[in-house]
C-alpha cells in the first residue's frame, strides 16, 4: 500500500514543491524536461493499494496530422516494450500521454522505493519527448518512420 504521508515525504524531502488535494490522494507536479514544461499527476486509488503516475498536456498531435501514423507506432513500441509505461494518444483530441499503473499490495511503500517508481516514470516521460520530438521535426514524416 502506498499512503499519502509516503507520497509527501519523499517530494518533501527531497524540496519537490507539489500541490495536494484535501483528501490527500492525488498529488500535482509540474517538471522542466528539455524545453518542455510537463505536468504530472499521481492518484491513489483503493486507499492506496493501486497508484497511476500520468501526464497531462504533454503533447498533441491529432488524427490527421503528418507524424501522428509513426508517433502512433513508435509509442506503440515502447508501450509494447515497457509494459506497465505506457504512451499513447487520445483519439479524440490528439494529446499525448504517459502512464504508469500499479497495485501496491505487498505491504506498506516507503517515500524511498515510491522516489524510484516515480524517477524511473519521469525518464520513461523523456523518452516520450524525445519521440515526438523527432517525430514532429522529421521532414519526410510520409515516407520515414520516426
Amino acid at each position: 500500500m502506498l499512503t499519502p504521508e509516503s507520497v509527501k515525504s519523499h517530494f518533501e524531502s527531497n524540496g519537490i514543491k507539489f500541490m495536494q488535494t484535501p483528501d490527500g490522494d492525488r498529488f500535482g507536479l509540474g517538471w522542466s524536461i528539455g524545453r518542455h514544461h510537463v505536468q504530472t499527476e499521481v492518484l491513489l486509488h483503493e486507499g492506496g493499494s493501486f497508484v497511476i503516475f500520468r501526464t497531462t498536456g504533454l503533447a498533441r498531435v491529432p488524427h490527421g496530422h503528418p507524424a501522428h501514423a509513426a508517433l502512433l507506432e513508435r509509442l506503440n513500441e515502447f508501450t509494447f516494450k515497457y509494459r506497465v509505461l505506457k504512451a499513447m494518444i487520445d483519439p479524440e483530441d490528439g494529446e499525448v500521454t504517459v502512464s504508469f499503473e500499479q497495485w501496491c499490495t505487498d505491504g506498506t511503500v516507503e517515500a524511498e522505493s515510491f522516489g524510484r517508481r516515480y524517477q524511473g516514470f519521469l525518464r520513461f516521460v523523456e523518452t516520450v519527448l524525445d519521440a515526438v520530438d523527432d517525430c514532429l521535426n522529421r521532414n519526410d514524416l510520409k515516407r520515414q518512420a520516426c
